[in-house]
Parts: C-alpha cells; sequence; structure tokens
C-alpha cells in the first residue's frame, strides 16, 4: 500500500527511497482494481467449472444415446413393418388356399384336368406360404436383439439423464456460492469507488478493458508491477517527485501507478 521518493535525487539506486502515501483517490483506486481482479478470477471460475463441463459432455452423451435409439428403432420399426407384411401376406395365401379347396372337395368341380390345375395351384401357394413363413421367423430373430438393444440404449438413458440432473443441480449450487460472492465483492467496490473522481475512474476503466484486467499497478522500487517492467531512472525520479495525487502512468505498459 505505499509507494517510494528517492532523496536527494539519486538516479542510480533507490536505497535511499523513503516512504510516502499515494492520495486517498489513488488508494482507493487500488483497492477498486484488488476488487476487479478478485471479481475476474471468481468470473472465470465460474464459467470453467468442473460440473459445467462434466454437464456439457453428459448431455452429449444424452444426446448420442437418443441419437443411437432412434437408428436402432428406425430399423426395428422396419422390420416390424416387414413383419406385418408377410403375415398379411401369409393370411392371405392361406384364405386362397381355403378357397381353392372348398371348391375342390365342395362338389363344385369335378373334371379331373381341373381338379389337378387346382390342387397344383394349392401346392404352388403353399410353398410360397412356406417361404413367407420362414421370412417371418427371420424377421422375429431380428426383432429380439433390437429390442434387447432399445431395452439397454433406454436404462443408459435414464442413468445418463440422472446423472445430468446431479450434474446440473451441483453447477447451479456452484454458480449461485460464486454469485453471491461476486454480489459481495461488487458492493465493497462500488463502496471503493465512490471516492474516486469521476475522470479518474474512467480512465481506469479505459486501460483495464484495453489492457484484459488490469488498470492500475503499484509502483515499487522503480518497477511498474502491472507489467513488471522498470522504469527508466528519469521516468522514476518524476513520478516520486510529482504531487501524491499527481496521475502518473507507466510509459511501458500505459497503467495508471499507484506510489
Amino acid at each position: 500500500m505505499e509507494g517510494y521518493l528517492s532523496e536527494g535525487g539519486a538516479t542510480g539506486s533507490h536505497a535511499g527511497d523513503q516512504k510516502i502515501s499515494a492520495s486517498p483517490a489513488l488508494e482507493a483506486l487500488m483497492q477498486v482494481q484488488e476488487y476487479d481482479l478478485a471479481i475476474d478470477q471468481l468470473l472465470y471460475r465460474r464459467s470453467h467449472l468442473e460440473a459445467i463441463s462434466a454437464l456439457d459432455a453428459c448431455m452429449k452423451r444424452v444426446g448420442k444415446i437418443a441419437s443411437e435409439r432412434q437408428r436402432v428403432a428406425a430399423e426395428r420399426d422396419a422390420a416390424i413393418a416387414r413383419q406385418d407384411g408377410l403375415e398379411a401376406d401369409i393370411a392371405q395365401a392361406s384364405e386362397r388356399i381355403r378357397s381353392i379347396e372348398k371348391r375342390m372337395y365342395g362338389g363344385e368341380v369335378s373334371a379331373a384336368r381341373e381338379l389337378e390345375a387346382m390342387a397344383h395351384e394349392v401346392e404352388h401357394i403353399a410353398s410360397r406360404r412356406s417361404e413367407l413363413e420362414d421370412a417371418e421367423i427371420q424377421c422375429m430373430e431380428e426383432l429380439e436383439p433390437l429390442d434387447q438393444a432399445i431395452a439397454a440404449l433406454d436404462k443408459d438413458a435414464a442413468e445418463a439423464e440422472a446423472q445430468a440432473t446431479r450434474l446440473e443441480e451441483r453447477a447451479h449450487a456452484e454458480c449461485d456460492a460464486i454469485d453471491e460472492e461476486v454480489a459481495s465483492i461488487a458492493k465493497q467496490r462500488d463502496d471503493a469507488a465512490g471516492g474516486i473522481p469521476g475522470d479518474l475512474l474512467a480512465q481506469y476503466e479505459a486501460i483495464r478493458k484495453h489492457l484484459g484486467g488490469q488498470g492500475a499497478a503499484r509502483l515499487l522500487h522503480g518497477v511498474c508491477t502491472g507489467c513488471h517492467l522498470s522504469l527508466p531512472a528519469v521516468e522514476h525520479q518524476r513520478a516520486m517527485h510529482a504531487d501524491p495525487g499527481a496521475i502518473i502512468t507507466c510509459e511501458q505498459c500505459g497503467r495508471i501507478l499507484v506510489r
């Protein structure tokens, strides 16, 4: 919280520096800077919470499971549609056989050649029906693993969604805690900013925005604690002999220097 003023105009060493106090406005500015850095760190932590990244990964997993289930369900629906079509064809073939046999054995047809033709037709339809029944059995065999896959995917989805719910609750709780801390520091920051002239605060805000968060820094032993570079000897002497309320900026980085 203290700066240094060199005695006797010495430029080669700061061993003879004696402590002076910065103006209240500059000390308040330094306090505001500390609050701003604390808030920035909290906001960075908030945006990089493990629970949030884990939730993102979990939601991607939920999406992949849903996509896979949709694919398997479409394959299952196609197999069911084939089975339904086969069942309809089998029923139609069976009905055709019954119709022919009714005519054959009902006394409606007596000619041998016609009866023989009808018998051949029944044989042909029965053979075709047998092929359809084999295809239906194959469809049923295809459906079993698809049903099992959907059941497994539904179980995975339920587990992933439950995990996502837990992670979301955890993320909300951690974010709320950080938000409360940010609000508390922001209030202290506003209180400290109340003692800073508007033009100085505006200058600080502009520099802070340009330099990624730090608009003011201590000048300690001729070194700017913002960029960690030493001021030229002449600049350091000028800063040390300036009025405590004078606005001095680092010629290296442009930050407001608090002595």
